[in-house]
């Protein structure tokens, strides 16, 4: 049988389990107080450290910042000094590159040897040999501008055999030439120069270290002038003015005058060809079909480097009667180095006994060359030349001349000259002495060129 707890019994009990707990709970109140204080001292030591930390950290932020700042600021200058090295360094380049590409200096020397024997109208021989440093050219130039540009010639001659004076180094030629181009076929030069009349074609090693071709020595004049010219489609045209030497009256004045027109072209792929006027007439042709056909005009020959100083000598002053004009034509084709020249230049009219006289006439100057020949690639390059040329009322010049010459490459620009040349004068001069006037001539030359 169940026994049943009195309310009295149960209330007593939880008095007394209450008494029982309350040191229990007070204790345990005590250490949950006490722990409670240690978390909070130490929250507050980490909170401390932490806090002290966090100023170490915006510290080291700072100074982070800082030294992004410095080395960013680093990195800016060098770049700006890497920068401004290239920029200058290309502009030295360019500027050496510009300069490089528009100033051009090249020269020729000339050296040779010859042997001749003439013979005079009387009989008499007199044979010869010499050596010289025939000639030493320097060539200046500059391309200002694609439209602008300059050139200059310094040259020493010296003459084999001493038959010339041009012994000494002087300003050849000095030219400003504006409008010359790709795209511009107008152009304008005035300097010194050699006047276009004649092509003055050869393949012969030429005046002074032989007084070759003949059309040179009648043709050549080199003055100070004004040029205007024009090149497009193979045609060039140019007319041209200067004063000369003579004088028609007593006043001084710009009046000769001369004009050139030739034409050139090729026929077949590959044909390379290009001709240059001045103290030299040049002409390099590579395979394929080209030529050459032209025309000049001059309203003095007499202005002429070959005929000024005997008509000066002969009329002792400058002072001319009239102007004598001279002409010339010229002609060139070339088939696979096969060549063909032609040049004929002539007075139009007689110059007066007292300006020019020629044995017991007048003299009304006439004078051809013709040269034939080939190419034959055997080691380098060799040209052989053949040569017909004359005169007619030219006081000095042989009325007929025969030559043969041997051009035979070396190297790039360097070539060595072999030739023999057969001249025959008039035979008849009435006025002059049988001893000192020619009859014939042989001549025997070697010349060693090079280009640079």
């Amino acid at each position: 049988m169940r026994k049943s707890f009195s309310s009295g019994t149960v209330l007593l009990l939880i008095f007394f389990g209450v008494l029982f707990l309350l040191p229990g709970l007070a204790s345990a109140k005590k250490n949950i107080s006490d722990e409670l204080d240690g978390l909070k001292s130490r929250l507050e030591r980490l909170e401390a450290i932490v806090a002290s930390q966090q100023k170490v950290i915006e510290e080291q932020k700072r100074i982070i910042k800082r030294q992004e700042k410095k080395l960013s600021q680093l990195e800016t200058e060098k770049e700006s000094e890497v920068k401004n090295t290239e920029l200058i360094q290309e502009e030295k380049d360019e500027g050496h590159s510009s300069w490089s590409d528009k100033i051009h200096i090249g020269g020729l020397i000339e050296v040779g040897a010859g042997w001749k024997n003439s013979k005079s109208q009387g009989g008499d021989h007199e044979a010869e040999s010499d050596i010289t440093l025939t000639t030493l050219e320097i060539h200046v130039g500059a391309d200002i501008t694609d439209w602008i540009g300059v050139e200059g010639v310094l040259l020493y001659e010296d003459a084999l055999f001493g038959d010339d004076d041009h012994d000494n180094f002087d300003v050849d030629t000095a030219v400003i030439t504006l409008g010359e181009g790709e795209n511009i076929p107008f152009f304008a030069s005035i300097g010194k120069m050699y006047v276009p009349f004649g092509a003055l074609l050869t393949h012969f090693p030429d005046d002074p270290f032989t007084d070759i071709p003949l059309t040179l020595l009648l043709g050549e004049t080199n003055e100070k002038a004004i040029l205007l010219g024009f090149e497009k489609w193979g045609l060039s045209a140019s007319a041209y003015l200067f004063n000369g030497e003579f004088e028609k009256g007593e006043e001084d004045h710009i009046d000769d005058y001369g004009f050139d027109v030739h034409y050139e072209g090729r026929f077949m792929p590959g044909a390379h060809v290009t001709y240059g006027r001045g103290e030299k007439y040049v002409h390099e042709a590579q395979g394929g079909f080209d030529y050459l056909i032209g025309f000049s005009f001059i309203s003095n020959i007499a202005e002429s480097d070959g005929l000024t100083e005997m008509i000066e000598d002969n009329l002792g002053s400058d002072k001319l009667h009239k102007s004598i004009p001279g002409i010339d034509g010229y002609f060139h084709i070339e088939y696979r180095g096969i060549f063909f020249d032609a040049e004929y230049m002539a007075a139009v009219e007689t110059f007066s006994r007292q300006e020019l006289p020629y044995r017991y006439t007048k003299a009304k100057p006439a004078v051809w060359n013709f040269e034939a020949g080939f190419n034959y690639n055997w080691w380098r390059n060799l040209e052989v030349a053949f040569k017909y040329a004359g005169s007619t009322k030219v006081p000095d010049f042989p009325k007929n001349r025969f030559g043969i010459c041997l051009n035979q490459e070396i190297y790039d620009n360097v070539i060595a000259s072999f030739g023999y040349i057969h001249d025959k004068y008039p035979n008849y001069d009435p006025e002059g002495d049988p001893d000192e006037v020619l009859n014939k001539k042989d001549f025997l030359f070697w010349q060693l060129a090079a280009e640079f």
